[in-house]
């Protein structure tokens, strides 16, 4: 009877030694209306909830991009959390069930429509990601006959942001059909240096980021690739 006693306690200290991993989850709420109307010389703002979701802390990267191509020259966009304001992207820590209240402000220049889409990711898993769509119209503009499919076209890849970069970038890409993408990174000699992605894609749009902070400085070769389409581009790391 001591022995059980003794595999049982052994038993229950293994087990409570034993790390307990979770993995990122986040919750991202656009509370707002999707889509505002607003004068010229006016701005949209739209209000969003950021919450981890996970049972530790985590720190999330925030940013924007433009997911159909529709967005008028002059316009401005930014972000602020809190009296901190952005013009690109930030990244913020947040404990397990912690809220962030973010407001995405849209500054009208001209008579127009505007897309754009706030994107969040772990940056632990740039690959889970999450974003909402925001569209503005000035009432001058109808948009009761545009259709903007959830379906891109044709497989597109736009310009990494930053290029140069150090030591983080982002890759937007667009996949028209179900198709296996690849993500490599190539010297300039050729070699494979890194293998960012090769996973069945749907279609729609995608973000990936590629921490390169283990890489020395120099140009590289980005290829993405998908079953009927090739993109190659050049990509400069300054450290």
């Amino acid at each position: 009877m001591k022995h059980c006693q003794n595999v049982v306690i052994l038993i229950f200290s293994i087990f409570i030694l034993l790390p307990i991993t979770s993995e990122a989850s986040f919750d991202l709420d656009l509370v707002t209306e999707e889509m505002q109307e607003v004068n010229v010389g006016d701005y949209a703002e739209f209000e969003i909830y950021l919450t981890n979701t996970g049972s530790e802390s985590d720190v999330f990267w925030l940013g924007y991009f433009f997911p159909y191509e529709t967005f008028p020259d002059g316009w401005e966009c930014e972000f602020w959390i809190g009296e901190d304001s952005y013009p690109d992207s930030t990244t913020v820590e947040l404990a397990a069930d912690e809220e962030l209240e973010i407001f995405f402000r849209v500054y009208v220049e001209s008579n127009g429509l505007g897309v754009v889409a706030f994107a969040v990711h772990p940056v632990a898993d740039p690959m889970d990601e999450d974003y909402v769509i925001l569209t503005v119209v000035t009432p001058d503009i109808s948009i009761k006959n545009e259709k903007f499919s959830e379906v891109p076209a044709q497989p597109k890849v736009y310009p990494n942001y930053p290029n140069p970069f150090n030591p983080i970038t982002t890759f937007r890409y667009e996949i028209s059909d179900f198709s296996m993408v690849s993500i490599k990174i190539y010297d300039l000699n050729g070699r494979l240096v890194e293998n960012l992605l090769e996973k069945e894609h749907i279609p729609g749009f995608y973000t990936l980021v590629w921490q390169a902070d283990h890489m020395s400085s120099g140009v590289y070769l980005a290829v993405l690739k998908t079953k009927n389409f090739v993109d190659i581009q050049e990509i400069t790391l300054l450290k």
